[in-house]
C-alpha cells in the first residue's frame, strides 16, 4: 500500500482571503459591523463571525489505508489564527465523515490558552454524535442499551409493567438474550479507542437473596460488548430465576476522526479516516473570541 494521502480543498476563506483575520473575531463590535457594510477585502470574515458561520471550512479525502494516519486538514496558526499570552479561546468544530455506505457527523469544541506554544485544555467535549449505517439511523456519544427478561433470560420487548423497553435503547443498540450467564450488547460500528461503560445496572422484580445478581460488561470489538451475569448470594454465574432488566449506559465515536493537535508551537486540525476505505472529510471550524484571563497576585 502506497503511503496514505489526504487531498485538501479549502472553500472558506477564498483563496484571495486565505489568512484570517482576527479583527474579526476579537475586535471591536463598531469596528467588526462598518468593516461587512464595507468593501474589505476580508468582508466576508466579517460577516461570517457577526452571523455565527464557520470561520473555516475545508474537506479532505483520505486514500484508502488499513490502518488509517492522522493527517494535517488545517494549521490553524499558519492560517492565522491567535493565542495571546493571558487568554483562553474556544475552538468548536463541526465533522462530517463520508466512505461508500455510511455517514457520521460529530460535533466537538475545546479551549485554547494563550502562550507561544499555546495549550490544549483539558479533553475534547463531544457535543452531538450521530450517523448513518447502511441505511439505518443510529447514535453516538453518550449511549444506551436496555433489555427486559423472562425466567428463561430471553429478551422481551416490554417489561413486567407496560413500558416499552425499544424507547429506553438509543438509535442502533441493543441487548440479546441470556446464555450461559452472557448476553451481547450490540451498538453501531465504532471506534475502540475512546470506547467506555459508564453504567450497569441489574435489576428483577423479585427482591429474595436469590435474585441479587451483579453484572459486568467487556467492549469486545467494534460494534459489541458482552455482559456477564452472577449470582451474588451464592456466588455462580446465574440469569435470572424471574423477570429481570440489564441496562448499560456506554461512550462510542464513530469510526474516523478530527481533532486538534499540537505541532510544535502550532496548533492543527488533523482528520483520520476509516479503516480500508477512501473517506471524505469536512470540518466546518468556529473560532472564538478571545477571553482575557490573566494571572492575579504574587
Amino acid at each position: 500500500m502506497a503511503t496514505q494521502t489526504l487531498a485538501i480543498s479549502f472553500i472558506q476563506p477564498a483563496a484571495t482571503a486565505s489568512i484570517i483575520d482576527m479583527d474579526a473575531i476579537d475586535g471591536d463590535p463598531g469596528i467588526r459591523l462598518a468593516r461587512a457594510q464595507s468593501t474589505h477585502s476580508k468582508r466576508g470574515q466579517y460577516l461570517a463571525s457577526m452571523f455565527g458561520k464557520p470561520t473555516l471550512i475545508a474537506e479532505g479525502v483520505n486514500t484508502n489505508d488499513t490502518t488509517p494516519a492522522a493527517l494535517e486538514l488545517m494549521d490553524l496558526t499558519d492560517l492565522g489564527v491567535t493565542f495571546p499570552t493571558g487568554t483562553f479561546r474556544q475552538i468548536r468544530w463541526r465533522h462530517f465523515l463520508q466512505s461508500d455506505n455510511d455517514q457520521f457527523y460529530v460535533e466537538y469544541e475545546r479551549w485554547v490558552a494563550g502562550a507561544a506554544t499555546p495549550v490544549l485544555l483539558g479533553t475534547r467535549r463531544v457535543v452531538h454524535a450521530h450517523g448513518v449505517v447502511a441505511t439505518a439511523n443510529v447514535a453516538y456519544g453518550v449511549c444506551h442499551a436496555a433489555a427486559n427478561y423472562d425466567s428463561s433470560d430471553t429478551a422481551i420487548v416490554t417489561d413486567v409493567g407496560t413500558s416499552d423497553v425499544s424507547v429506553s435503547s438509543t438509535a442502533g443498540s441493543s441487548i440479546g438474550n441470556i446464555s450461559t450467564n452472557t448476553a451481547t450488547l450490540t451498538h453501531p460500528v465504532a471506534r475502540v479507542a475512546g470506547k467506555r461503560v459508564l453504567g450497569i445496572n441489574c435489576s428483577s422484580d423479585v427482591a429474595t437473596a436469590s435474585e441479587s445478581l451483579v453484572a459486568s460488561v467487556f467492549p469486545v470489538n467494534t460494534t459489541t460488548m458482552s455482559i456477564f451475569t452472577a449470582d451474588t448470594a451464592t456466588p455462580s454465574a446465574d440469569g435470572f430465576d424471574d423477570d429481570g432488566r440489564l441496562e448499560v449506559s456506554f461512550f462510542i465515536l464513530p469510526p474516523g476522526d478530527a481533532d486538534l493537535v499540537m505541532n510544535s508551537t502550532h496548533v492543527e486540525l488533523q482528520v483520520t479516516g476509516v479503516a480500508s476505505d477512501e473517506t471524505r472529510h469536512r470540518v466546518e471550524l468556529f473560532v472564538g473570541p478571545a477571553v482575557l484571563v490573566p494571572f492575579q497576585g504574587s
